[in-house]
This record gives C-alpha cells, sequence and structure tokens, in this order.
C-alpha cells in the first residue's frame, strides 16, 4: 500500500497535467463533495455540480 505522500504526489502529477482553472474547479467539486454530500440527495449533488461546471465554462 502506498503512504500518504505517495499518493499525495500521484495526485499532483496528474492535476498537473491541466490548467489551473480545471485544477481549481476540480478541487472546489472535491470540497463541495466532502462537506455537503451526506445532507444533499444524488439528485441535489448532481445538479450542484453541473451548476459549477457552467459556471466554471462561461
Amino acid at each position: 500500500m502506498k503512504s500518504k505522500s505517495e499518493q499525495a504526489a500521484e495526485f499532483k502529477a496528474i492535476l498537473d497535467k491541466y490548467d489551473l482553472k480545471t485544477q481549481k474547479l476540480y478541487n472546489e467539486i472535491l470540497r463541495i463533495y466532502s462537506n455537503e454530500a451526506p445532507h444533499l440527495t444524488k439528485t441535489a449533488m448532481r445538479n450542484k455540480i453541473l451548476d459549477m461546471v457552467k459556471e466554471a465554462s462561461k
């Protein structure tokens, strides 16, 4: 099993392939998912993420 630092390095390497705007959006989605997923239905969560993506793509 990989250590946390190895996992973090792999994650950073993957994210570094994308532009800063995409990285920021991905991190926001992860944050929202971890904070609000227990409180929202799957449909509400999907709609919230879709709204974030639409806003970021303007």
